[in-house]
């Protein structure tokens, strides 16, 4: 399938780092992605029957590695806001009714995989709905029928003491009774968020820690279907003390330090020193059936959240989170966690230009982590070492953009990947996206046109692998993700991929300059325009290969060698057929290298748009998968092919000429040209990206017009004249020429392609707006009928074909009567007066007349059929009247 075009919505995101996926939700289905893993294509898509929230849809499994290239499906479940469940077993989609027992009213916010089913093949599952409930759906397998129950709702007050011993016993007995007047102590609890912890008690299924604006909550599950009991509710002031004026919870999260659980806080509020901000506290939980201890150390770990949300991740003795600062820039900060009781150590604030949905922290060692920062462009991998800082750097502190680049991207090259990705995460930091970017384009253009090499063959093969390690290490180094939406990226994009199919182009183009070093030692002095230099052929050649950024301007230059020569020998055939032979290996080159990158790096380029990609069949040139820079369809590129094309025309013999020798030479010319056609409409779908757009069909008119016109110049079998041409139309789907090329050779071609209903109609207007194929319409319609209302829509600006099909019965659809004239003619009728009443004539007086004339005949030919009729009838009567006397 074609990647997403643009950034992903924020709020279409999900992820679940316990399974190692993050998916996407697009267009009614759900792209799933390894985490960490390859950013495209996913490892699954999932379609979807309606529109669903991403926080509602929970993966199961995982993606399994099947062999060295086959990965097998996640299982996901998918929660709707009617509260009805669907199951993706490995990609096959089951719908279930919604599930017993779920509490009317309750709609959906947020569903999570927790554990095992305690009684079937399955699983549980936590569901919080948009009013702040919580409840647990049990999914239950068996073969390939599915069943789900959901528990009561999960009470909303503590019942851990004394006075509360009765209301467990009633709920247990009678249901939820969270409702019952209860006392001013009893703090009611809603949800927004939830942490699953595995259970610790022998009794309990799992745990949950739950939090809303003020209130944090732990559940524990029995090992059945009834709800969870709720251990301990504790407010952020609580659990908040000393100096700081808490506000509200951002996030929470349960860490393991030497066998104890420590819980981090993630919260904003108030310092009188600091002013409001986001604040992390460590707090110590001895024991899961009481709240936490208190503290008083908190570390400010980033600005006050502009929207009230905020991310976290832990693992080991690191800590990572992120908050949205305003509308464009979010901040991130590394919070080292050395041994309880030692305060925690934020780390620098950096902020990004980019949006952050998901965090997560993978181990690597004792006290490094990778931290995976899910953005709207993909996933970013950050490693970060809290004591490294710029040790590496021995003193060397970067000042500049083009430094931090220049020094990063040594890193990278000498195996320090890491090093190189912290450095460029810095970068971005101090000097802003929009620097970097313009860093960024500055490298890519010196790495392209500068070079010390005196081997025309040695420094292209150094720029080639220079420009191949400098994409390497954009992407590695997340140096795109972190330009988030800075303006220009796309172009700067497109750029970084130019500068290596150029590179390409060139080293194509080197090796038939060695077949032919005379001619291009002429064309590459004419190119560079050169007026009484005295410069030699291996010092142009020298100087023309240095600079690929105008390597095109080679084109046109040899579309000149040709005419050089006498037009009519063979010499001239012969070089115009490798002129082809080099511009059609120059285009191929530069594609080739295009799509090889795109393999290797698929978020290289934008994707095209969803209605860029429309096709009428399914032969047609294969979609774009980026869309690229326009340079091998630049102006003087189009002129050079322009030229060529009409170089190859010039050549060819005349058609009345029957001799065997001429043929065979035009032969190879117009096969040449051929290549170079499709070559030439390869490169414009590589450019103009939608084979129906204005510029792309004018280019293709002009291509086939050429390529036409050099098949009429063969002596070849009936069968096979414009096949070349026929087939190109095909490929790159231009419609017109197609219908008209196959209603003259190739009729059958033609009917194999009217399954497309899209196209079908294409063929009806061309067949009604070009008199020449009006036969072939009136043969469509018989072979391939479309409906009335199709048929009525389609002539309602052709009366005067409509007429005729209404005397041919040719619409008429199961409709037999006595005798189909009086019904035809007084169609006629109406359909030449209606016409009239539209004005369709009003501009032609010919029309006009035509018109009225028919509907004259048809209302004249309508009476005459009556009168006649009649006349049959009263002649029956009379019969029947004379026969019946005689009976008499």
């Amino acid at each position: 399938m074609a990647r997403p075009s643009g950034p992903f919505e924020m709020t279409a995101i999900g992820t679940d780092p316990r399974v190692g996926l993050w998916w996407y939700i697009h267009e009614s289905k759900i792209l799933l992605f390894q985490l960490p893993g390859q950013q495209w294509p996913p490892c699954s898509v999932v379609p979807l029957p309606s529109t669903v929230a991403a926080q509602c849809v929970a993966p199961l499994t995982g993606a399994v590695q099947q062999g060295t290239s086959q990965i097998r499906t996640p299982t996901v479940a998918v929660l709707y806001d009617d509260a009805q469940l669907s199951v993706f077993p490995h990609g096959r989609r089951v719908d279930l009714p919604k599930a017993t027992n779920w509490p009317f009213g309750e709609v959906p916010l947020l569903i999570r995989a927790a554990a095992p089913h305690p009684h079937a093949v399955g699983v549980a599952l936590v569901v919080v709905t948009q009013s702040g409930r919580l409840l647990s759906l049990f999914l239950a397998q068996s073969a390939h029928t599915f069943e789900v129950e959901a528990s009561r709702l999960w009470p909303m007050v503590s019942e851990h003491c004394l006075k509360n011993f009765f209301k467990r016993i009633r709920r247990y007995g009678f249901g939820d009774v969270s409702q019952d007047r209860h006392s001013l102590e009893d703090a009611q609890f809603l949800a927004h968020q939830i942490e699953i912890l595995p259970a610790q008690r022998r009794g309990s299924l799992f745990d949950v820690l739950a939090w809303g604006e003020e209130h944090l909550a732990l559940y524990s599950h029995p090992r059945s279907t009834a709800p969870a009991d709720l251990m301990w509710v504790s407010s952020l002031a609580h659990l908040v003390t000393g100096d700081v004026v808490p506000g509200r919870f951002l996030s929470v999260c349960c860490n393991s330090e030497a066998s104890k659980e420590k819980l981090l806080v993630f919260f904003t509020g108030e310092d009188p020193t600091r002013g409001p901000s986001a604040m992390l506290t460590r707090l110590s939980l001895p024991s899961r059936a009481a709240p936490p201890e208190p503290s008083l150390a908190v570390a400010s770990v980033a600005p006050k959240p502009s929207d009230g949300r905020g991310l976290m991740t832990a693992f080991g003795d690191v800590a990572v989170t992120a908050v949205q600062v305003d509308s464009e820039r979010y901040c991130i900060c590394l919070v080292n966690m050395p041994p309880w009781p030692a305060a925690l150590q934020a780390g620098v604030q950096q902020i990004v230009e980019f949006g952050i949905a998901g965090l997560s922290l993978l181990p690597e060692g004792v006290s490094v982590g990778h931290i995976q920062v899910l953005t709207p462009h993909g996933l970013l991998s950050c490693p970060q070492d809290m004591f490294g800082g710029d040790k590496e750097l021995e003193g060397k502190a970067p000042s500049t953009a083009d430094a931090f680049l220049q020094v990063a991207s040594d890193f990278f090259d000498a195996g320090q990947e890491d090093q190189a990705s912290s450095l460029c995460g810095r970068a971005f930091s101090q000097m802003g996206a929009q620097a970097m970017l313009a860093a960024v384009e500055r490298r890519t253009q010196h790495l392209l046109d500068s070079g010390d090499e005196t081997n025309v063959a040695a420094q292209l093969s150094k720029k080639s692998k220079s420009l191949a390690e400098w994409l390497r290490f954009l992407h590695q180094a997340g140096v795109w993700i972190r330009m988030g939406n800075a303006p220009n990226i796309t172009a700067a994009q497109q750029k970084m991929v130019e500068a290596c199919e150029r590179i390409s182009a060139l080293q194509q183009m080197q090796e038939y300059h060695d077949l032919e070093p005379d001619v291009f030692a002429s064309s590459i002095h004419h190119a560079l325009d050169t007026k009484g230099g005295s410069k030699s052929p291996e010092e142009e050649a020298l100087e023309f290969y240095g600079r690929p950024s105008e390597c095109e301007r080679l084109l046109s230059s040899l579309a000149e060698y040709p005419r050089t020569l006498p037009f009519g020998s063979g010499g001239a055939w012969d070089a115009v057929v490798f002129v082809h032979g080099v511009v059609c290996g120059f285009i191929e080159a530069a594609l080739e290298r295009r799509s090889h990158i795109l393999k290797a790096h698929p978020t290289s380029l934008p994707p095209p748009d969803s209605h860029q990609l429309q096709r009428y069949w399914p032969r047609s040139a294969p979609s774009v998968k980026g869309v690229g820079s326009g340079w091998l369809m630049a102006p003087s590129v189009q002129r050079a092919l322009e030229e060529i094309r009409s170089l190859s025309l010039e050549v060819l013999p005349v058609p009345k000429q029957r001799l065997p020798l001429l043929d065979a030479q035009a032969l190879r010319v117009v096969e040449g040209l051929q290549q170079l056609c499709r070559s030439t409409l390869r490169a414009a779908h590589a450019s103009f990206v939608d084979l129906h757009a204005s510029p792309m069909a004018k280019l293709r008119e002009a291509v086939l017009k050429d390529m036409a016109h050099a098949e009429a110049s063969l002596h070849e079998n009936a069968k096979m004249v414009k096949h070349r041409t026929l087939g190109l139309a095909e490929e790159f789907e231009d419609v017109e020429a197609f219908v008209r090329l196959s209603a003259w050779s190739d009729l059958p071609r033609l009917d194999g392609m009217m399954e497309s209903e899209a196209f079908r109609r294409r063929v009806f207007e061309q067949c009604l707006a070009e008199k020449p194929l009006h036969p072939l319409f009136f043969r469509m319609v018989r072979c391939f009928p479309p409906t009335k209302a199709a048929l009525e829509e389609l002539l309602l600006p052709y009366p005067e074909l409509r007429w005729t099909l209404e005397l041919n019965r040719l619409n008429e659809v199961g409709q037999v009567g006595i005798s189909p004239w009086p019904n035809a003619m007084h169609s006629v009728k109406e359909i030449a007066i209606k016409a009239m009443e539209r004005g369709d004539a009003s501009k032609d007086e010919h029309r006009s007349k035509a018109l009225k004339a028919l509907a004259s005949i048809a209302s004249l030919a309508q009476e005459e059929w009556s009168l006649a009729w009649c006349d049959v009838a009263e002649k029956g009567y009379r019969a029947d009247q004379r026969s019946g006397g005689g009976c008499g």
